[in-house]
């Protein structure tokens, strides 16, 4: 009868990376969005129709929760097609949740 024997590798484990999670409720809805970083977590935020009227969003990550109502024209300009809007606004709001 043959013996066989198991080697153990031992795997360095990782530290887990805080994930932030980024939610806005938005005319009786809410969305969510995921990101390593406050910003990234906003930027990860889509939206697809009407974006009008004011939204609530909540920024969380595994210590902190942030809540910030946003009026109308930021978040009409957070969730914009064009380019410029959407990054101006992102860079604006996402200094509003500096952990």
């Amino acid at each position: 009868m043959k013996k066989t024997t198991k080697k153990v590798i031992a795997v360095p484990l990782e530290a887990p990376k805080l994930a932030y999670t980024a939610t806005i409720k938005l005319l009786g809805k809410i969305h969510s969005a995921l990101g390593e970083t406050a910003k990234e977590a906003l930027a990860n935020l889509t939206l697809q129709g009407t974006v009008k009227g004011m939204s609530v969003l909540t920024v969380k990550n595994a210590e902190n929760e942030k809540i910030k109502v946003l009026s109308s024209m930021e978040t009409t300009n957070l969730f914009s097609r064009a380019r410029i809007n959407r990054e101006r606004s992102l860079k604006n709001i996402s200094a509003l949740f500096n952990f």
